[in-house]
């Protein structure tokens, strides 16, 4: 077995290189974000290994238990105290969770007692921290400062402490939340301060328990969904939906950038100060020659009209901290304009793949034949296990779940890992689309430090109430006439929930009640119906721009792939108060044509297929 866990755990690091490598290259940002990248892996790999060490755990539970289950003590005739002990003590030997632990499962509790307490610190501490370290890169002086007592103040603390001072707020927070935690332990429940572990335990875990439960149970519908929708066949309503959101995507990487060249405007333009402050030159000559380097890249350069347009009315920059707030703005939006770009160039490819498979006959359109026959089975096998999770969610324990999470066969295992990493999975998955403060990845490497903190950041909330989750489905055996061997996990971190009667509710029932709803509400689509109801279509266009349905008919868009793809029909009895949606629809979706056709009108497919007869215009719709 540890032969299995070494090469377990050098398969986790080789994975969790990978994945931070995708979302923030380590050959960009070695030299510039080192500990970035050293707290993404460190909290990619804790997370990783813990799909894998929680069953295995629970698992050598099961296991000891049926080892201690094949001897039955003989019977109570006056010759069997000592059998009796033996037996006693094979079926209570982890009660105290001590040092007579087995071999296995005391080297689990150590592994847990890390795994949480460096989390902890990892989600609470050190990345907030670090988020704000990043967003101050030019609001403090890379020189030594000589202070009024003749000592010098490092650089580097002294962003430090001004990140500590950024999140000052959020930790008020914390401690004001466990004060009142304290006071309810002590006043409703007969604990003392001897019990602030478990308190501190259950305080982190509500904050994250309703998060948690929103993207299980929203990636357990939407996974599946995305990979069947990816196997299939485009129809044309699918491919009408990809030229508006290629206009969509247009409308933002041209809202990035016009406002990335306003802020790059006023820093470029921005003079020297007068009064002699070397080091706000410095700093301000440092931000210039690396916004300009960035817009070169992008072979982008500001328009001088739009410049002097704007000198006269923004505010000079005269400080560090104005300098730092135009400098995080102008990234904030580069980054934007770097996702848009690369989100308009996916669907861009999506759409050329669409469109030659239904021309070419070749090896090429075999084999992605075959990708997506590939895609089609997972995203069936995805959908059943997200139907037997839904199942074992909403439904007691009794109902199955005793021969998965209490069997000592290796299939036990075995379905314990799938489950387990299937919802770590589908919750990441959830999480890379949902979209709060400008947070978003970047699948080339080059994602903002911050954004990629922040979604470590969640990850690492998202770890312990999966695991905690998965607990609740083991079936209870409290009823038995004896102490069953429970897992390390159990003993060291979950029984502290059950010290506050309130967590304790929350956490069994709040899956129950979370996955169900979410279930209804996109059966019925009640998100939708809610919005429009409360803020009537109007607003609702204004607020989420288009709508969720579309104006062209189910006849054109579904059943009939051969008609026009350049013709709408309206059904003026549907849509007869919606001429403004009609109108802006068919807008993007014509938009979004002409910027495929522009986009693709640069490669020439003939070369590389046998069917060199097609005209000069056709090639202009592939990729």
């Amino acid at each position: 077995m540890w032969f299995v866990t070494l090469l377990v755990l050098f398969f986790v690091v080789i994975c969790s290189l990978a994945v931070v490598n995708r979302y923030f290259s380590f050959k960009l940002h070695k030299n510039t974000f080192p500990l970035t990248l050293a707290v993404l892996t460190v909290n990619m790999v804790l997370l990783l290994c813990t799909a894998y060490l929680l069953p295995l755990d629970i698992y050598y539970a099961a296991k000891a238990n049926a080892s201690a289950g094949e001897y039955v003590p003989p019977a109570n005739n006056g010759t069997s105290g000592v059998d009796s002990q033996l037996y006693s003590g094979i079926l209570k030997r982890n009660s105290n969770a001590g040092s007579d632990l087995p071999v296995p499962m005391h080297g689990f509790r150590v592994a847990w007692l890390l795994v949480y307490w460096v989390e902890f610190v990892l989600c609470w501490f050190i990345m907030p921290v670090l988020i704000s370290y990043c967003s101050l890169k030019y609001a403090c002086s890379r020189q030594r400062v000589q202070e009024h007592e003749g000592s010098e103040r490092s650089p580097i603390w002294e962003r430090m402490v001004q990140a500590i001072y950024q999140n000052f707020k959020f930790y008020s927070l914390c401690v004001l939340g466990l004060i009142i935690g304290i006071v309810y332990l002590v006043s409703s429940t007969g604990h003392g301060l001897n019990e602030f572990k478990p308190l501190l335990i259950s305080l982190s875990h509500l904050y994250s328990l309703s998060y948690t439960l929103i993207l299980l149970s929203t990636g357990l519908i939407i996974f599946p969904k995305s990979l069947l929708s990816i196997g299939r066949s485009p129809t044309n309503e699918v491919v009408n939906k990809l030229f508006v959101e290629l206009s969509k995507t247009n409308d933002d990487i041209n809202d990035s950038q016009l406002n990335m060249l306003e802020n790059a405007e006023r820093i470029l333009n921005s003079r020297e100060a007068n009064n002699g402050d070397i080091v706000f030159n410095q700093m301000l000559n440092e931000c210039k020659l690396e916004v300009q380097a960035l817009l070169n890249e992008l072979e982008l350069s500001i328009n001088h009209q739009v410049s002097n347009t704007l000198g006269a009315s923004s505010s000079a920059i005269t400080t560090l901290t104005k300098l730092n707030n135009h400098y995080n703005k102008f990234m904030t939006h580069y980054y934007n304009y770097l996702y848009s770009k690369t989100y308009s160039n996916s669907i861009i490819h999506t759409l050329a793949q669409s469109q030659s498979s239904k021309v070419f006959a070749s090896t090429s359109s075999i084999l992605s034949m075959f990708n997506k026959a590939t895609i089609l089975g997972l995203g069936v096998l995805s959908t059943m296990l997200s139907m037997a999770i839904v199942f074992l969610e909403i439904t007691p324990t009794k109902w199955g779940h005793d021969w998965i999470f209490n069997g000592a066969h290796w299939y036990s295992l075995l379905l314990e890992f799938i489950i387990f990493t299937y919802n770590t999975m589908v919750s990441l998955f959830a999480m890379s689309k949902f979209k709060f403060n400008n947070f978003h990845l970047i699948p080339n490497g080059r994602s903002n430090p911050t954004n990629a903190l922040y979604y470590s950041l969640y990850s690492s909330r998202l770890l312990f109430p999966l695991c905690f989750n998965l607990m609740v489905l083991i079936p209870s055996k409290s009823d038995s006439s004896h102490d069953l061997i429970k897992s390390s996990f159990e003993t060291t971190l979950y029984q502290n929930l059950a010290v506050i009667p309130l967590v304790n509710f929350l956490n069994k029932y709040l899956p129950f009640f979370f996955i169900t709803f979410t279930l209804i509400s996109y059966k019925f689509d009640l998100k939708q119906k809610v919005l429009l109801k409360i803020l009537g279509e109007e607003y609702y266009y204004q607020f989420f721009g288009m709508m969720m349905y579309e104006p062209v008919s189910k006849d054109n868009t579904v059943g009939n792939n051969d008609a026009n793809p350049n013709s709408l029909i309206h059904d003026e009895s549907t849509f007869n108060n919606r001429s403004r949606m009609d109108e802006d629809y068919e807008y993007s979706l014509q938009d979004g044509r002409y910027l495929f056709e522009r986009a693709s009108s640069n490669y020439d497919l003939t070369s590389n297929h046998e069917n060199s007869s097609m005209d000069s215009a056709s090639h202009a719709s592939y990729l």
